[in-house]
């Protein structure tokens, strides 16, 4: 049995699929009783958004909003809107269970790093992964050099 509100739904792979953003599923296998619960953020492109929550998480994806700044500057807007969206669930940064920190020049790693630290729960630190990618090219003087994707517990 599905439920909500009757409004516009479409079945993509077992998924019934709300276009406002929630998503729930009965789990017919495990007795028909468990209801699967998906929020999705608004999209922030075409066919994207910057969260999901789902099962006890809240996933999370940002790059800076002026790429015109620094590597530090551009974590330090990732880090402001992670707590953000952080907030709006309801949860913080010592709930962080893992984090991916994409950066266009693993050599300038320190820069981000210092600022991360500095940010970072000292006391429940997360599972944190680097990996220097290639962005698409911006127009100059913008250049994107640090996109983070995060998991956080939601109580």
């Amino acid at each position: 049995m599905y439920r909500g509100s009757p409004r516009r739904w479409i079945l993509v792979r077992g998924l019934l699929i709300d276009y406002n953003g929630l998503y729930e599923k009965t789990d017919r296998k495990h007795g028909g009783d468990a209801t699967m619960t998906i929020k999705r953020g608004p999209e922030s492109y075409p066919g994207r958004t910057r969260t999901v929550q789902h099962n006890g998480l809240i996933h999370v994806v940002v790059s800076a909003p002026d790429q015109s700044d620094t590597m530090a500057g551009q974590t330090q807007q990732c880090l402001d809107w992670i707590d953000e969206f952080l907030a709006e669930a309801g949860t913080d940064k010592s709930k962080l269970v893992t984090a991916t920190v994409y950066l266009a020049d693993m050599a300038r790693k320190s820069e981000m790093n210092d600022v991360w630290v500095a940010w970072a729960d000292r006391d429940n630190p997360c599972a944190r992964v680097c990996v220097g990618i290639t962005f698409e090219p911006r127009d100059p003087p913008d250049e994107l050099l640090v996109e983070m994707a995060v998991s956080a517990a939601v109580d």
